[in-house]
């Protein structure tokens, strides 16, 4: 599902508005950590995709029911 053309929050609502009927979702990582996408600033695409790693390090425990 990524990279999907929305925000965040649409991203939280489609998790949470289909988890009736999914039993998990895909995305891809790129290998890079959370830190170097926060050191390389003149990357947008890497604060799209640091904006989505921090959303699923946050929505994991409630994803898996921890």
């Amino acid at each position: 599902m990524f990279p999907l053309k929305c925000s965040v929050e649409e991203l939280n609502q489609f998790i949470d508005g289909s988890r009736h009927v999914a039993t998990g979702w895909i995305g891809f990582y790129w290998g890079k950590s959370m830190e170097q996408y926060r050191q390389d600033t003149k990357d947008p695409n890497g604060a799209l995709t640091l904006q989505w790693l921090e959303y699923f390090v946050k929505k994991a425990p409630a994803i898996r029911g921890d």
